[in-house]
């Protein structure tokens, strides 16, 4: 069985996209909570440019992909937060 992951409020799930997408982060609040993400690349020139316009892109969200599962593909909108 898998173990309960806590996040904001108290709440609890084993899975961490619903948890994240319905609770928020357990640190949610915290003033020593993160607030920037640091993302390193190794690659060639091109397949790191690939990456930092995949990035540019999704800083105005990504939809949910169709499917059955949908919490397995969740979307993801950066400025639902503010």
């Amino acid at each position: 069985m898998k173990p309960e992951l806590e996040f904001a409020n108290g709440r609890t799930h084993i899975d961490v996209r619903f948890g994240i997408t319905r609770f928020e982060p357990l640190d949610l609040g915290d003033t020593k909570a993160p607030t920037r993400l640091k993302v390193g690349f190794v690659g060639t020139d091109e397949t790191i440019a690939a990456m930092k316009g995949w990035l540019e892109r999704c800083k105005s969200g990504v939809s949910a992909k169709e499917s059955r599962l949908a919490n397995l593909f969740p979307c993801f909108n950066p400025a639902a937060g503010d």
